[in-house]
């Protein structure tokens, strides 16, 4: 199980199971306005998913949102910002890195990570991009990989429609 702080190291056997996701938009607000919406939805609205909002863990770090737990009740699932997460300047981009702490039960993967990416367009808006993969638990594929992309990519229209 990977945690928060750890990369994910994925065996050779494990590799051709991986699933990846990448989604990108331009949006005119700024990087800085973007990735703070990035972490207020993660942290008070929910993305906008038909979900209670989700349980606050941990705070994080007041900028980067670094640090941050939260657990999404159903399915108690619990997902952390990184530390490694940066939080964009006034000229150039920063990211934000995410996991998920307790894949199995709550969620048939062996592991989830995925990097959500600000970069300035020069013209005071933003390409944003969220890139995540993860590894389904044996016969588990069928399910949680439509169901994680319908998640990802909603959550993806939350921020880029808001923007």
């Amino acid at each position: 199980m990977a945690s928060c702080g750890a990369l994910l190291l994925l065996s050779s056997a494990n590799a051709a199971l991986v699933e990846r996701l990448r989604l990108a938009h331009s949006v005119g607000s700024s990087p800085q306005a973007a990735y703070d919406l990035c972490v207020s939805g993660w942290r008070e609205q929910n993305f906008g998913l038909p979900i209670p909002p989700p349980w606050v863990l941990a705070r994080g770090d007041k900028f980067t949102g670094a640090g941050m737990r939260i657990m999404r009740v159903p399915p108690f699932l619990v997902e952390c910002i990184r530390d490694d997460s940066v939080r964009p300047e006034r000229c150039g981009g920063g990211h934000l890195s995410y996991g998920v702490e307790n894949p199995g039960l709550a969620y048939p993967v062996s592991d989830h990570a995925g990097r959500i990416s600000f970069e300035s367009d020069g013209d005071g808006g933003t390409h944003l991009t969220w890139a995540v993969q993860w590894t389904p638990l044996p016969f588990c594929g069928w399910f949680v990989s439509p169901a994680t992309r319908w998640i990802v990519r909603a959550c993806f229209r939350w921020m880029r429609d808001r923007l």
